[in-house]
């Protein structure tokens, strides 16, 4: 193999690591923002400082389950996505079911209220 061949594969190789690379960190960069704003939402629901401890670790864990199956990192046509819709669902879901199957079933209420907010919240800004 010739110089000019092996330089325009290793070219090649680079070009397509270098766009793996920015898709995985701006989806990393997408995940810290959406859980960052999941614990400020999350920090306002009632009961949140006598649960504090048991709350932020499960809302990074309900952020990581949602978010995967939320974010579409895209492809050679398509533009990486994000659902909301079903990222709520899926975080909210993960978080009900943990505090019913960890004997924290004070905040299910609370975190009912708030995810139905926001559902109402989402659908108020498609119809406007």
């Amino acid at each position: 193999m010739d110089g000019k061949k092996l330089g325009g594969i290793l070219l090649a190789v680079a070009l397509i690591g270098g766009a793996l690379y920015l898709k995985f960190r701006n989806r990393g960069a997408a995940a810290d923002d959406t859980l960052v704003q999941m614990q400020a939402l999350i920090a306002t629901i009632d009961g949140y400082q006598a649960d504090q401890a048991y709350l932020k670790p499960l809302t990074e864990r309900a952020h990581r389950a949602a978010f995967d199956g939320s974010y579409d990192i895209g492809g050679r046509r398509r533009r990486a996505s994000f659902d909301e819709d079903k990222y709520l669902d899926a975080f909210f879901k993960h978080m009900i079911q943990a505090c019913n199957a960890d004997n924290h079933r004070d905040l299910v209420p609370a975190l009912q209220t708030l995810r139905d907010s926001l559902r109402s919240t989402e659908s108020s800004k498609a119809e406007g």
